[in-house]
């Protein structure tokens, strides 16, 4: 692990990129929500934020198999590495700050873990973590590796409990688009001429859905556009939200171009492209 300072310089720093950088100096103080993710023998203690998730700890243990009339090697072997990981997301998460805590694994091991958290945060005496044991909800996953994650957060209860978070944001506006296309009430668009057309319109954006992904593209022009293109909504009074590509719904959006729209009203003339389709929306003189 790098251990040292280091400094990185560019001529000309993107707002986009300068917000990259300020989160990413304060990741612990963004996440809203921590997940301890796990099957036997393998736990992920990690923080989620509305753009990414963060492995603050991996515990391995080798569990042996039971035995016919004897499962105390496993029962043994099971009951240290629950205890190691409990200690550890309480070591890794800061349980005061978080606004929730999710526990996910195949079978019942989430509701033996939790059990066991508790009994390690009684064991402090500490008033203030003692109370953050409502923040914890256990739910089910196929698997203990961090694709169960995916799973968890589809979760319609999980959803309802994590309503109020940033994280859950993203996943409540692609619902809100994804209603409006199957509406078709010409109050959702995707597609980079639909935007552009949208925005143009001023204050007829209510969000602007784009994926991290397009920030990256090779075309200097290309990100120059996308970024221009956020700081226009904001300056019309739009709200900005970036899906990251590592998320589910992330990916959804990237499928659907990585840029969409929710209108405030119906445009429904979006559509109707009198341009020319051989236009280049990113030439420069």
């Amino acid at each position: 692990m790098l251990r040292e300072s280091i400094k990185i310089h560019k001529d000309h720093w993107d707002q986009h990129y300068d917000d990259l950088v300020e989160a990413a100096c304060s990741l612990g103080s963004k996440a809203e929500v921590g997940a301890i993710v796990l099957e036997e023998g393998v736990s992920h203690v990690c923080l989620i934020t509305d753009s990414m998730t963060i492995l603050r700890n991996k515990i391995e243990k080798s569990i042996p198999k039971k035995r016919r009339g004897d499962s105390s090697a496993h029962d043994k072997a099971l009951d240290k590495f629950l205890t190691n990981t409990a200690l550890s997301a309480i070591r890794n998460l800061d349980l005061i700050n978080l606004k929730a805590i999710i526990i996910a694994s195949p079978g019942t091991l989430s509701s033996q873990l939790m059990k066991i958290i508790f009994q390690e945060i009684d064991k402090t005496g500490d008033k203030e973590l003692i109370r953050c044991k409502s923040k914890f909800l256990t739910a089910s996953s196929s698997t203990g590796y961090l694709q169960g994650l995916e799973e968890v957060m589809k979760d319609p209860t999980i959803k309802k409990q994590l309503a109020d978070t940033k994280v859950q944001r993203n996943v409540a506006l692609f619902d809100e688009f994804t209603r409006h296309l199957n509406n078709d009430d010409s109050k959702a668009f995707y597609g980079e001429r639909e935007v552009e057309k949208a925005v143009e319109i001023g204050g007829a954006v209510k969000v602007l859905l784009i994926t991290d992904s397009l920030f990256k593209n090779d075309d200097v022009q290309k990100r120059k556009h996308y970024i221009d293109t956020v700081e226009r909504v904001k300056h019309d009074g739009g709200e900005v939200s970036i899906f990251s590509s590592l998320h589910d719904s992330g990916k959804q959006l990237d499928q659907l171009t990585g840029i969409a729209v929710i209108l405030n009203y119906p445009v429904p003339d979006i559509e109707d492209d009198d341009d020319d389709e051989d236009d280049d929306v990113y030439s420069s003189d």
